[in-house]
């Protein structure tokens, strides 16, 4: 994703800054190989939605994440650049549209749609007044863990509970050693946690604690945001979480509030992420402040 692109984000449709269709139609979509058989696609020149692993070989493909439903042309095109084989699986990260409103159309076309048994609650609970989001829900949900085989690559999915929601998998590629995060992971931006979807931003410190030390240090790590990454940056992103929510829990003791922190500049050496393309330092400071006052 374009540094200068801005994101607005938002609990399910993951509206975007963007102005007009035109701009929309300048999204492209870039891919970078990341593994023998796997595949990193991004949207460049505009925000087009979450980042997306494909996993390509003798079975056909496996998408995680497929971004807005508007990209779906332009991430099929990509993908058909590589190979003719079918889509067969799609994997969902979390519920967010901005990496899931693909479904509807892959779904359409035969693929198998896979996430957390929370993610189908969570759409099926939108459809009451929005029917049309039923032709987003997977066809195949699991609890904790789901192991498949494809492509050469035993592919795990595993929740781990109430990160930026309360439903999201990471998915890892074991051969490959290729782990997608979703948005558990804002590589080079502040992240977002949200509480009415389960979010809790201490239980995702808890996680991100529990990934660094279960899987292989020479992991390649997809964010939901930004560029393909080293476990050793995801160690430096969980640093600067748990030290973001130090200062702020240490602001809220000693009684300051929301506007004297943002007046003491309390972040301030995180100023190049709040320039990521998500919220802005004095957004992230607000966002934390009112996660850790309850």
């Amino acid at each position: 994703m374009d540094r200068g692109t801005r994101i607005t984000l938002t609990v399910f449709l993951s509206t975007i800054t963007f102005g007009s269709a035109q701009e929309w139609r300048a999204v492209e979509v870039k891919t970078s190989k990341i593994a023998d058989s796997i595949y990193f696609m991004e949207g460049i020149l505009g925000f087009g939605g979450g980042n997306v692993t494909v996993s390509i070989g003798g079975d056909g493909v496996l998408l995680v994440d497929n971004m807005y439903d508007w990209m779906m042309p332009k991430l099929k095109k990509a993908v058909a650049e590589i190979t003719d084989k079918k889509i067969e699986i799609a994997i969902n990260s979390h519920f967010h549209g901005d990496h899931i409103q693909g479904n509807k159309n892959l779904k359409e076309g035969g693929t198998l749609v896979i996430g957390h048994k929370n993610l189908f609650k969570r759409l099926a609970a939108y459809s009451s007044t929005k029917p049309q989001i039923l032709d987003l829900l997977p066809t195949i949900t699991f609890s904790e863990h789901l192991e498949i085989h494809f492509n050469g690559e035993t592919v795990e999915m595993i929740h781990y509970p109430n990160c930026h929601t309360d439903n999201d998998i990471i998915i890892f590629f074991k051969e490959s050693k290729v782990l997608h995060l979703g948005d558990i992971f804002f590589q080079g931006m502040f992240p977002a946690v949200y509480t009415s979807s389960g979010g809790n931003i201490k239980q995702l410190i808890l996680s991100l604690e529990d990934i660094l030390t279960r899987f292989p240090k020479d992991c390649k790590v997809v964010p939901g945001h930004g560029r393909v990454s080293t476990m050793q940056e995801l160690g430096e992103y969980l640093d600067m979480l748990k030290k973001s929510v130090q200062i702020v829990e240490n602001g809220i003791k000693s009684g300051k509030s929301l506007e004297e922190m943002v007046a003491d500049k309390v972040l301030m050496e995180y100023d190049d992420l709040g320039n990521g393309g998500a919220q802005t330092t004095e957004e992230y400071l607000a966002m934390l402040y009112g996660l850790l006052k309850q």
